[in-house]
């Protein structure tokens, strides 16, 4: 709470030092939604939903919080960007059709290894899967290096991942493997 206020604190305080007439609260984790709008003089407030978080967990109690949390900051919102269809219908259900945005996630992996030999990096002979991402408390990282300590057993393929990973405890070891 201590933090919560301060950082208030501090964002009114710069906003009356940059003589800000208009601000804007651009919000991408929803848990964060209750603590500042409404409370720092924003004029507007962008909520940016950029990942499936309600996909992730199997702690139904967990989903059961995140959801109603979820729809509180899609209500709060003035304009939502979604990046996925799935989640650009979720927000039609909840707030209707006003200023609700698509923005699709997705990689057109040409555009990024165009420039980069990636024979250099593997031999031709078998193909490779790029994973781009990292691991989050949102997305179960102990489930996420599981399935890398699984997948990366599978010889027939090279396996690239672009992000960043939590080195902690056995996690460590099975990710620099």
């Amino acid at each position: 709470l201590i933090n919560e206020f301060f950082i208030r604190f501090t964002i009114k305080r710069l906003q009356k030092y940059l003589e800000m007439d208009n601000s804007i609260l651009w919000v991408w984790d929803f848990w964060e939604m209750d603590k500042f709008a409404g409370k720092i003089g924003e004029d507007l407030i962008v909520l940016d939903i950029y990942d499936n978080y309600l996909g992730y967990h199997s702690d139904k109690n967990y989903k059961r919080k995140a959801l109603k949390e979820l729809k509180g900051a899609i209500k709060k919102a003035d304009i939502v960007f979604a990046s996925s269809t799935k989640q650009y219908k979720f927000v039609l259900e909840h707030k209707g059709n006003n200023n609700v945005y698509i923005i699709p996630n997705g990689v057109n992996v040409d555009n990024y290894f165009s420039n980069v030999e990636v024979n250099k990096i593997f031999d031709n002979s078998k193909p490779v899967v790029v994973y781009i991402g990292g691991n989050t408390y949102e997305k179960c990282p102990k489930l996420d290096i599981e399935l890398l300590d699984k997948i990366t057993n599978i010889k027939d393929f090279y396996f690239l991942f672009l992000g960043s990973y939590r080195k902690e405890g056995k996690n460590k070891k099975k990710i620099d493997k």
